[in-house]
């Protein structure tokens, strides 16, 4: 019997399962949001990124990103600095942060747009829900990416607004 040539097969089967397998799990639903199914996307450096399905990180309109930070524990600290530093990032860059006193955590809220000369040129909506978590303080940000802006985007923004905050102060995201 040839061992080598066994080995082989042996060998180019399970790295076609793996790679099947890894392929199956990327395509796992990881959560539902506001109707749509999100993926894991992005998992390095305690920060887990989701996208819907066909969406990649060069061009998406929805991104859900959960992240942990080690050594704070004012949330409410956090949350403000987030905007601020929004803020300072352009003149256009509105922001405001809001309290869940029962949940004990804040919502950053604010919009940016991409330096000039971006193509392609986009502002992004982001909510960053803030609290307390273990010895730190976890994150879970909402980012949604308008590419057309024109006379009706603050009307979507405002809508989604309206029904985003309520569901993303109680998003449950897997660990």
């Amino acid at each position: 019997m040839n061992y080598v040539r066994l080995f082989a097969s042996i060998l180019a089967w399970a790295l076609l399962a793996s790679s099947t397998l890894e392929f199956a799990r990327a395509e796992e639903v990881a959560f539902e949001f506001d109707g749509d199914e999100y993926f894991l996307r992005g998992d390095e450096a305690g920060i887990r990124e989701y996208l819907t399905k066909g969406e990649t990180f060069e061009t998406w309109n929805t991104l859900i990103s959960v992240r942990g930070f080690q050594g704070s524990d004012d949330a409410r600290a956090f949350a403000f600095a987030l905007v601020k530093n929004a803020k300072a990032s352009g003149p256009n860059a509105r922001g405001q942060v809001m309290e869940n006193a029962e949940a004990g955590s804040y919502i950053a809220d604010f919009l940016l747009f991409s330096e000039k000369g971006t193509k392609p040129f986009f502002a992004e909506w982001n909510l960053w829900r803030v609290e307390k978590n273990g010895d730190g303080l976890q994150a879970v940000q909402y980012a949604r990416r308008f590419y057309q802006i024109d006379e009706n985007t603050s009307k979507e923004l405002i809508a989604a607004r309206e029904k985003i905050v309520p569901q993303l102060a109680i998003l449950e995201v897997p660990e």
